[in-house]
């Protein structure tokens, strides 16, 4: 059951990365998008930073819990947070990279919740890379999203990120587990899609519309991914692929990108 509370690990540190985001982005965010929580006045942002210490400090005791190995990998993706946020953002390839190591380390704290192993090895090796990359290649393509640029070849870059996914499915599974390269074909053609969508100079409202779109594609992403351990994956892979329609209602309501 080390799953669980690595879970638990992995959405404190998501958290307080959402948190440290905005802190860092301040200054920013009050020219930008003044409605958000802190520009706005709705949270002071000593507030803000206290409670992204606790997420911090409550997600490295859990972690310290479960065995040493996630706990390590506990504090380096911490450290990934705090580095992307105050150093790297705005970094071409620096920054984009660094935000997909974050999403790769995230995976990384099952693992090692799992193994009690520092290594990723196989299979889970490669599903980090694709998550990494992905992230990554995503990020590129938000860099300006608040200003109307051409993406040019920037815009294909998540499909190269996801191309490998069928692949990784075909070569390391078999029997029933192939039907992960079901979501695994939709998250490629959705991603195609989204690329012809930003062609030529698409406005920052198309361009931050997407991105929400591109993140929410993880879960197909993630559930073709959770195939791969037939059967113990199968319920956590129905149940992202039943987020995603969810997922896209929710976008309606709450700004994601």
């Amino acid at each position: 059951m080390a799953a669980l509370p690595a879970t638990a690990v992995a959405l404190a540190l998501y958290a307080a990365g959402l948190i440290i985001n905005d802190c860092f982005d301040l200054e920013e965010d009050r020219q930008q998008r003044p409605d958000r929580p802190l520009p706005s006045g709705q949270v002071r942002p000593a507030h803000a930073a206290a409670a992204a210490a606790c997420l911090v400090v409550l997600a490295l005791v859990l972690a310290a819990t479960i065995n040493a190995a996630t706990c390590a990998i506990a504090a380096i993706l911490t450290g990934a947070i705090l580095l992307y946020n105050g150093f790297l953002k705005g970094i071409p390839v620096a920054g984009p990279l660094m935000m997909g190591l974050c999403r790769g380390l995230s995976l990384h704290l099952g693992s090692a919740a799992v193994s009690g192993s520092l290594s990723l090895t196989g299979l889970r090796a490669a599903a980090a890379l694709v998550l990494t990359l992905y992230v990554a290649a995503v990020t590129a393509v938000a860099d300006r999203e608040h200003t109307t640029v051409v993406l040019g070849p920037n815009r294909w870059l998540p499909l190269v990120a996801v191309l490998p996914l069928p692949a990784i499915l075909l070569l390391g599974t078999r029997g029933w587990a192939l039907l992960g390269l079901v979501p695994a074909a939709v998250a490629v053609g959705s991603v195609v899609h989204l690329g012809s969508v930003l062609r030529g100079r698409p406005a920052p409202k198309l361009v931050q519309a997407s991105i929400g779109r591109y993140i929410r594609l993880l879960l197909l992403v993630q559930a073709a991914l959770c195939f791969v351990e037939w059967p113990a994956g199968v319920v956590i892979a129905l149940l992202l692929l039943l987020l995603w329609p969810a997922s896209g209602r929710l976008g309606r309501l709450y700004y994601a990108s």
